[in-house]
Formats: C-alpha cells, structure tokens, sequence
C-alpha cells in the first residue's frame, strides 16, 4: 500500500488519451493509452479512485 500522494494527468486526444499516474517518489503507478469513450473513462476515474484511497489522498 502506497502512503504518499498519487498525482494523474491525462493527454487529452480527440481519438485516444493517454494517461499517467505517479507516486511522489516519481515512480509510474499507471500509464496507458485510452480510448475516448465514456466507459473506459468512468472505469479510469474509479481505477484513480482506487489509487488514491490506497495512498489517502483526494481530488483537487
């Protein structure tokens, strides 16, 4: 279990995204590419979900 913060970003494309999470050492926890489609998206908001509960953190 992560203790620290998780950061995300997301390159927004009109086909495709590409998204990156990292810990706050800098190490990747999550990259990959996705497709612009609702449902891939909601299952990455709760995948991130996941990752920040994991680490106690929060959006912003």
């Amino acid at each position: 279990m992560t203790t620290g913060q998780v950061w995300a970003g997301v390159d927004v494309g009109k086909e495709h995204h590409w998204v990156c999470a990292v810990d706050d050492s800098g190490k990747v926890v999550l990259s990959r590419r996705l497709v612009n489609d609702e449902q891939p998206i909601r299952e990455l908001v709760a995948e991130i979900d996941e990752l920040a509960s994991e680490c106690r953190g929060r959006w912003t």
